[in-house]
């Protein structure tokens, strides 16, 4: 899961713009999930927004791409209440625009060279410390894809000398 989880957090990243546009903070703290929401005191110290990436594999046989559901526990500062008196009730609707969000960035997309996330679900969870919402999409891959190392290409670039011919062509344009 290791490819899965850097291009995630790369994405998710690269696209931080989207949520800014709808006027929410688009930094992450993105980590596994090891029940933050829940507990949050028995883990290090994570910013909100926050997402925590859980994960099942199944296999489908020999020699076939693994079937994976990747949930993301997406935590947000909800300080406003959505309740219609409340006085900026719009505010506090801001979940829902995060989840949207991230579903507009992740459904279609390659974490690895296999196939697209597909969105599955979105669950609100509430419980005594947080409210969150809990979104699973899912994906096929081959094993070996997922902790490959990635491939960086090295090496120098030829600086061709391209002036010899440029003060050439100057001077048959002269004439």
């Amino acid at each position: 899961m290791k490819v899965p989880f850097i291009n995630l957090y790369s994405v998710i990243d690269a696209e931080k713009q989207r949520f800014e546009d709808q006027g929410l903070d688009g930094n992450f703290y993105m980590d596994k999930y090891r029940g933050q929401p829940a507990d949050p005191e028995q883990f290090e110290y994570f910013t909100l927004p926050a997402i925590f990436v859980d994960y099942t594999i199944t296999g489908q046989g020999k020699d076939k791409p693994r079937l994976i559901q990747i949930t993301l526990h997406l935590l947000v500062d909800e300080e406003n209440d959505m309740s219609n008196v409340a006085p900026n009730y719009i505010a506090g609707m801001n979940s829902f625009v995060y989840c949207g969000v991230l579903q507009e960035i992740l459904e279609g997309r390659k974490l690895v060279g296999n196939s697209v996330l597909k969105f599955v679900s979105e669950v609100p969870i509430d419980n005594p410390v947080a409210d969150y919402h809990s979104m699973i999409f899912e994906f096929e891959s081959y094993a070996k894809d997922l902790i490959a190392n990635p491939v960086f290409q090295t090496g120098e670039f030829d600086k061709p000398n391209v002036t010899g011919m440029i003060k050439e062509q100057e001077k048959k344009e002269a004439v």
